[in-house]
């Protein structure tokens, strides 16, 4: 990326910082202070950096999905791209051993854009690809899932777009994590009017409105619907959706929020 004058992207794949949901995933991680130098350098180079993170891994928590995100935002990286976990064949995840270890429960939904009418040998027939994902496990009820949800939407809007890189400046010209700033509006996104307010809900519903407790009768309702989900409707990317609508609808009173929890915050600091 250097050499390149920062036209290569910078990637730091995480999927978790928390210690115990990587051992239970057998993995590990560059440390906490080799991701900051990928982020801090990729900023003196001028190149996108990016990470991922994915919620309801074996062991994942609130609590544990929260710091990951704040590991995360901190480190300096552009991007935190946010996953769900799919429960993909043939791997050791999706065992009935790890299945049960972990108390996981999954739902079933159509990806994403993956429907449509085609035509083989004559034929026109409806297709659409569904997957299995998890939505919660005994360290991550379903509500607290949900929740989640929406702190990486908060992130998606208010961290990945670099829409508030003023902001972000300030609280490094302070030595404060920027992601305090992000926490704070997560924390009073629905005090901010009535709009913002609509935004979260609408999601919470798109969250859990397309999922199906099996996969034949997802397929059969995608089969009947399917006119639904071309038109968009129905099967639509839930996070980059309402991000869309933050930005083109809810464009002022976005911005009004995060200016009023920076001043909120130099207050309380003094500032």
């Amino acid at each position: 990326a250097s050499i390149l004058n920062g036209a290569l992207n910078v990637a730091a794949s995480l999927q978790s910082t928390n210690k115990t949901v990587l051992a239970n995933i057998k993995r590990s991680n560059i440390s906490l202070e080799q991701l900051y130098h990928v982020g801090r350098f990729g900023s003196k180079i001028d190149a996108n950096t990016y990470t991922e993170i994915i919620l309801g891994l074996p062991g994942d928590s609130i609590e544990a999905h929260t710091d990951s995100l704040w590991d995360s935002v901190n480190s300096g990286l552009g991007f935190i791209r946010m996953y769900q976990l799919i429960m993909l064949l043939e791997t050791d995840m999706n065992t009935p051993e790890t299945r049960a270890e972990f108390g996981m429960q999954t739902k079933f939904r159509v990806m994403p854009r993956c429907f449509g009418t085609y035509t083989l040998f004559g034929d026109e027939f409806p297709c659409s690809e569904t997957e299995e994902i998890c939505v919660a496990q005994d360290s991550l009820p379903i509500e607290d899932y949900v929740r989640c949800r929406e702190f990486d939407l908060t992130v998606e809007i208010a961290h990945n777009a670099n829409m508030f890189v003023e902001l972000f400046g300030l609280t490094r010209q302070f030595d404060w994590p920027w992601f305090d700033v992000v926490a704070m509006f997560h924390e009073n996104r629905r005090e901010h009017g009535p709009v913002l307010a609509d935004l979260y809900d609408t999601f919470r519903d798109d969250t859990i409105n397309p999922l199906w407790d099996s996969r034949e009768e997802l397929e059969e309702y995608a089969k009947s619907n399917l006119g639904k989900y071309i038109l968009d409707e129905l099967g639509t990317n839930e996070l980059f959706k309402a991000k869309a609508i933050a930005f083109f609808r809810s464009q002022n009173e976005l911005h009004d929020a995060l200016y009023s929890e920076m001043e909120g915050l130099l207050k309380a600091r003094g500032q």
